[in-house]
């Protein structure tokens, strides 16, 4: 359980869906954690996992010992504490609704067994994430709380998301910020920036989105900002063997973004997507055309998870989804 003085922080650091698996088991070595929650909290850096990212430290490797006797003590603690409430829960069908009642009203979602997503780019041995549309940082943090270790490489283009994500990244070796915008052309575009920073676009909002999310979409600003192609760039952040996730959420530009990777598409063993059921700006592809296009490519579609911000459910318009498309075997 966090602590009153902990929670904050811990809930400063998790935006969106938190989760909490309730499945005591081990999982091999390597780099990912994601069996239960007891693997998963005891793999985060525990200052990190209490909300303090954990600075470089010259004298890290001679603490390695005792930090790893730290380790061990959490993911007892927890193994522990996850087989007594499964247990509980599994005889007391009142208790067990009470407490799941409990945490997901603190904004945790509860779950048994490996987080999905990152279950599924362990198994397919991704070891690079291109994060395009990076924002605060957001996707890049829930892979670490998650269990993922490896390269994370994020893309943002807007001065103050940007300036938050650097403040994030600089504490995480395996992390980098990079001030741009991707798409089809190398150009300067424009982009308009949103009173909530997520709605930002180089697009022109349609109405839809402008009646349906006037508070939030509202676009308070311009800024011109540098547009690359990912295939004149992907070399210098992709390593040779490495496996590659591209995750792009960039507001209606997502089929920008992968006709300015044709060359490297092949390369990539996954890609995320954030799909629209309805379009929120104008050119912008909705749901059924990106899997087609996709599926095209050589993706299958895997897993498909609603995007739930509060504005939405508040409204009932629930107008996109991230979307998990994997090269099988």
């Amino acid at each position: 359980m966090i602590n009153s003085r902990r929670k904050g922080r811990a809930n400063a650091i998790v935006e969106g869906k938190k989760s909490i698996g309730l499945v005591a088991r081990e999982t091999p070595t390597g780099a990912y954690s994601d069996g239960s929650c007891a693997e998963r909290f005891a793999s985060v850096p525990y200052d990190v996992f209490l909300g303090r990212p954990r600075p470089s430290h010259p004298l890290r490797s001679a603490n390695r010992v005792g930090w790893e006797r730290m380790r061990k003590i959490v993911k007892a603690t927890v193994i522990n504490i996850a087989a007594k409430v499964r247990k509980i829960m599994s005889g007391n069908l009142t208790a067990a609704t009470r407490l799941y009642g409990l945490v997901q009203e603190a904004g945790f979602h509860v779950a048994s067994g490996p987080e999905p997503r990152v279950a599924l780019l362990r198994s397919f041995g991704i070891s690079c994430v291109l994060d395009v549309g990076a924002n605060r940082g957001q996707f890049g943090r829930s892979l670490r709380l998650a269990g993922y270790h490896g390269k994370i490489v994020s893309f943002e283009p807007v001065n103050k998301p940007y300036q938050q994500l650097t403040e994030i990244a600089k504490h995480d070796d395996q992390w980098s910020a990079v001030q741009l915008a991707l798409g089809d052309r190398d150009e300067k575009g424009t982009i308009h920036v949103s009173s909530s920073s997520v709605f930002s676009s180089l697009l022109t909002q349609t109405k839809y989105c402008i009646d349906n999310y006037p508070t939030e979409a509202k676009v308070t600003a311009d800024q011109v900002v540098t547009v690359k192609r990912l295939d004149d760039v992907f070399r210098d952040y992709v390593g040779v063997g490495d496996e590659v996730l591209l995750k792009i959420d960039t507001q209606g530009f997502e089929r920008a973004v992968l006709d300015g990777a044709r060359a490297v598409l092949s390369e990539i063993r996954g890609v995320q997507l954030e799909i629209s059921f309805k379009a929120l700006y104008e050119g912008e592809s909705t749901a059924v055309d990106m899997i087609e296009r996709l599926s095209a490519d050589g993706f299958t579609l895997i897993l498909l998870e609603p995007v739930l911000h509060r504005h939405m459910l508040e409204s009932r318009k629930v107008a996109q989804a991230d979307a998990l498309f994997l090269r099988l075997q």
